[in-house]
């Protein structure tokens, strides 16, 4: 079994929801035990399907793994690289929940985030008729 999706999206959408989780519950810098993160598996996942993506994440520096001896991950931290990735994420226009659902709690870590997020003025630029967002 895989991770869930069928397009080439489905790494950045779980390392993004990782990241949200890592963020929501833990903050940056703060260690989480590698079980509170893996019950953001959907149906049909299995723990291992979320190994690429922590190693992909860890590989970027958004993450900092513990590892047991045996060579199992024990803790995960999200760091300020990841924190970084985690908001160009969110705002990517590619990025989307797949699916008819998401669970509460994800939603509700994503309310959070938004809460978090400094406003930002939107201007309409009337001679392309597209928004121009500039960050706070």
């Amino acid at each position: 079994m895989a991770l869930i999706g069928s397009d080439e999206n489905k790494i950045q959408r779980a390392k993004t929801r990782v990241l949200l989780l890592l963020w929501a519950i833990a903050g940056i810098g703060n260690s989480l035990g590698k079980g509170r993160i893996l019950p953001l598996t959907r149906t049909k996942e299995k723990a291992a399907d979320y190994d690429e993506v922590f190693a992909a994440l860890e590989a970027d520096g958004a993450i900092a793994l513990t590892r047991q001896k045996g060579g199992k991950i024990k803790s995960v931290t999200l760091t300020q690289v990841g924190y970084g990735l985690l908001g160009d994420l969110l705002r990517s226009p590619d990025f989307e929940f797949e699916g008819t659902q998401i669970g509460a709690k994800l939603g509700n870590y994503l309310v959070k985030w938004i809460a978090h997020v400094p406003m930002v003025a939107i201007a309409s630029d009337s001679s392309t008729d597209e928004s121009v967002v500039a960050e706070g």
